[in-house]
């Protein structure tokens, strides 16, 4: 039976997950080599501005902010979608960097902050991770996520990996990755607007595929933010 679960507020616990380092994620037993899964743990919020509406494509329309401690700048002039869409970028930066302070995680650098516009018969939903690089000492990382229409799911469950050398990238079986994106797989539910935080490293999670979605828009927007973390 799959467990599925919904995300639990970001509490110290979770803080401690994203102060990790790259080698606190991944276990070696008499069982094998195993990837640990933290699912996400969930931002409250009571500001969230909304969507911009109005912005139309044909194609999947990609944006990317750099946000300092203050700042936030694009770093491209593509109207309308960058006016539309600095003002949730600000609102993203200014969330997370609080929700994250209030439980004692701090940032180590710079944020990117990619926003996007996907029609929705083209969203694939396909199962990956934003971070596979294995560098023992380094920082896990955190991402921040805010979905249109459906949040991202997220495993929960450690998965079972080949001996991973130092320098390697993580590289889950194909029947992983499928059974994951096929709700075979233990995972955290996200919903649509909710602000989630995660590790970047080793987790493995999704989007919605055109299917989830089919009914609720011709369009799909999503707001990503990622930074490395202070241990």
């Amino acid at each position: 039976m799959v467990e599925i679960t919904v995300p639990g507020l970001l509490d110290h616990t979770f803080a401690g997950i994203l102060r990790s380092q790259k080698a606190d994620f991944v276990a070696t037993t008499d069982g094998g080599t195993f990837i640990a899964q933290h699912g996400a743990a969930r931002v409250e919020t009571t500001d969230w501005p909304g969507w911009p509406t109005g912005l139309s494509a044909d194609d999947t329309i990609i944006e990317t902010f750099v946000a300092g401690a203050v700042d936030v700048a694009a770093t491209s002039n593509n109207e309308p979608f960058v006016s539309a869409w600095q003002p949730i970028a600000e609102w993203m930066n200014i969330t997370v960097r609080s929700a994250l302070a209030d439980v004692g995680v701090q940032l180590r650098a710079d944020a990117y902050i990619t926003t996007s516009f996907t029609p929705t018969d083209v969203l694939e939903g396909i199962a990956h991770l934003d971070d596979d690089q294995f560098v023992p000492a380094e920082s896990v990382s955190m991402v921040a996520i805010v979905g249109e229409h459906a949040g991202p799911r997220v495993a929960t469950t450690a998965l079972g990996h080949p001996p991973l050398r130092p320098m390697a990238p993580i590289m889950f079986e194909a029947a992983q990755r499928d059974g994951f994106a096929n709700n075979e797989t233990d995972h955290c539910l996200c919903a649509a607007d909710e602000l989630v935080v995660f590790p970047q490293f080793g987790q493995l999670h999704a989007g919605p595929s055109s299917a989830h979605v089919a009914n609720a828009g011709p369009a799909r927007q999503l707001l990503v933010m990622r930074a490395p973390v202070l241990s």
